[in-house]
C-alpha cells in the first residue's frame, strides 16, 4: 500500500505541477465561498458532497486512531502522516476528478460517480471485473471501516468515561442511523453539511486551548517529530530499522484511515454532486485532505505529544482524552471527547452508508439497497462485542480491496486528467 500511494502520488504531483501546494489557497476560497448550488433531483450539492465525504473521513481516525498510532509508533509518525496527506492531496483530486468527469444519471434523474464507474466507462467493459471488485470491497469495508470501527471506538470511550454497557451505546446510535440511512441520499448530504463544520470547529478550539496552555512544549514536539520520523535500530545487514518501519506503517495506515486517499470511497460522495466541474469538485477533494489530516490529525497528534505525563499516556486506553485531562481535568475531557467521538462516528457512520448504498445500487441496480441498510444498522450493534485492535487491523486489511482496484484504475487513466492553470 504505502508503495503503491507513494508512486502514484509523485508521479500525480509532478504532472499536475505540485497541484496541491499551488491551489490549496484557491481550493480553500472555492469551499468557503462557494458558488451558490441548489440540491435538485436528490443530487447532493458540491459542498453538501465535501460534507459527506468529510463525514466518512473525519471519524475516529482523526482522534482514537492518531493517538494510538503515536503510542505506539512515537512521534515520528506524525511526519508520516503528513507526507501521506502531502501526496493524498493529489490521489484525491484525480479520483474526485474522474468521478465527477465519468458520472452518469440513473432513471430518476440521481447523479452518481465513483470508481465503479470511471473504471468501466474510462476502461472499457473489459475492466468491470476490477470495477466490481471495487464495488464489492466497498460494501464489505463498509461494515469495518465505516461502521465496526467507529461503534467500537464509542463504545470504548463511553465505557471507560461512564462505566456504561457497550450494548447499551451502540443502541443508541442505532436509532439516529437507522432514521437517516432509511431516508433519502439528500438526508445524509443535508445533515452532515451542517453538523461536520460545526463540530469541526468545536474540536480545533478544544486542542488549541490545550495547545495554548502547553505552549512551551510545542518546540519539544516538533522536534520529537522530525527526529523520530528517521529513527533506526541496528539490525543485520543493514536492514531497515523495526521503530523506522513501524513508524512509516503507522503513520501511512492512519493517515489513509484518517482522510481516505487513494481508497476511492469519498470521489462516490463527490461524483454524486451536481453542478461543479471535475477540476473545481476536485479542488475540494483536496482541500478535504488537509483539512482532515494536515488540520484535524495534527492538532490532535500535538495534544498528544504534549502531555506532560508520558508514563500515564503510554498505560492509557484513549491517549487522547488522558493528554486533555492533563488540562480539562477527567470529568470534562472525557464528556467534550465523548461528544466529539460520538458524533464524528456518526457522521463517519452515515457517509459509509451512503458509499455502500451507492455501490449495492450499481451491482444489483436502483431500488435494491434496503438490504444492504439493514445489515448495515445491525452491525452497528454487533461492532459493539469485537475487540479494539482485531477491528483496527482488520480495517486496514479491508482497506487493501478498495485501494489496489482503485490505484489501478487512475493510474491507467493517467490521460484523462490535465494539468490547469
Amino acid at each position: 500500500m504505502v508503495v503503491l500511494l507513494t508512486f502514484v502520488g509523485i508521479y500525480y504531483t509532478v504532472k499536475l505541477g505540485f497541484i496541491q501546494i499551488k491551489k490549496l489557497p484557491f481550493a480553500v476560497k472555492t469551499v468557503f465561498c462557494p458558488q451558490k448550488n441548489k440540491n435538485s433531483n436528490n443530487n447532493l450539492t458540491p459542498f453538501e458532497a465535501l460534507s459527506t465525504a468529510l463525514g466518512g473521513t473525519m471519524g475516529t481516525g482523526n482522534i482514537v486512531g492518531v493517538g494510538t498510532a503515536i503510542v505506539i509508533g512515537g512521534a515520528g509518525t506524525v511526519f508520516w502522516m503528513w507526507i501521506s496527506a502531502f501526496l493524498g492531496m493529489v490521489i484525491k483530486y484525480v479520483e474526485v476528478y474522474l468521478a465527477v468527469y465519468y458520472k452518469q444519471q440513473n432513471s430518476r434523474k440521481v447523479v452518481s460517480g465513483g470508481p465503479m464507474y470511471y473504471i468501466e466507462k474510462g476502461l472499457g467493459r473489459n475492466y468491470r471485473g476490477l470495477a466490481v471488485i471495487f464495488a464489492i470491497g466497498t460494501v464489505i469495508s463498509s461494515f469495518g471501516i465505516g461502521n465496526i470501527t467507529q461503534v467500537n471506538a464509542v463504545t470504548t470511550q463511553i465505557e471507560s468515561g461512564y462505566s456504561i454497557s457497550p450494548i447499551v451505546t451502540a443502541l443508541f446510535l442505532f436509532v439516529p442511523v437507522c432514521l437517516v440511512c432509511i431516508a433519502d441520499y439528500t438526508s445524509t448530504g443535508t445533515f452532515t453539511a451542517k453538523l461536520v463544520p460545526l463540530m469541526t470547529f468545536i474540536y480545533i478550539i478544544m486542542c488549541g486551548i490545550v495547545l495554548f496552555k502547553n505552549i512551551s512544549l510545542l518546540p519539544q514536539a516538533f522536534y520529537d517529530i522530525f527526529t523520530q520520523a528517521f529513527s533506526f535500530k541496528s539490525t543485520v545487514g543493514g536492514v531497515i530499522g523495526y521503530s523506522f518501519s513501524r513508524a512509516v506503517r503507522l503513520g501511512f495506515s492512519r493517515g489513509i484511515f484518517s482522510n481516505e486517499a487513494g481508497m476511492g470511497s469519498s470521489p462516490i460522495a463527490h461524483g454524486s454532486s451536481n453542478g461543479s466541474t471535475p477540476h473545481i469538485q476536485g479542488l475540494y477533494g483536496i482541500f478535504e485532505v488537509f483539512a482532515d489530516t494536515i488540520v484535524m490529525c495534527t492538532v490532535t497528534a500535538l495534544v498528544v505529544l504534549t502531555c506532560s505525563d508520558k508514563g500515564g499516556l503510554q498505560n492509557a486506553e484513549m491517549p487522547v482524552t488522558f493528554a486533555m485531562s492533563q488540562v480539562f481535568g477527567d470529568k470534562i475531557s472525557v464528556f467534550l471527547l465523548s461528544v466529539c467521538i460520538v458524533v464524528f462516528a456518526y457522521t463517519s457512520i452515515l457517509g459509509w452508508c451512503f458509499y455502500g448504498c451507492k455501490c449495492c445500487e450499481y451491482l444489483f441496480g436502483e431500488g435494491k439497497t434496503l438490504i444492504y441498510k439493514t445489515i448495515f444498522c445491525i452491525f452497528i450493534v454487533i461492532g459493539a462485542f469485537f475487540d479494539m485492535s482485531f477491528v483496527w487491523n482488520l480495517s486496514d486489511i479491508l482497506n487493501l480491496f478498495m485501494a489496489v482496484p482503485n490505484l489501478i484504475a487512475i493510474t491507467l487513466l493517467r490521460k484523462k486528467i490535465k494539468k490547469q492553470d
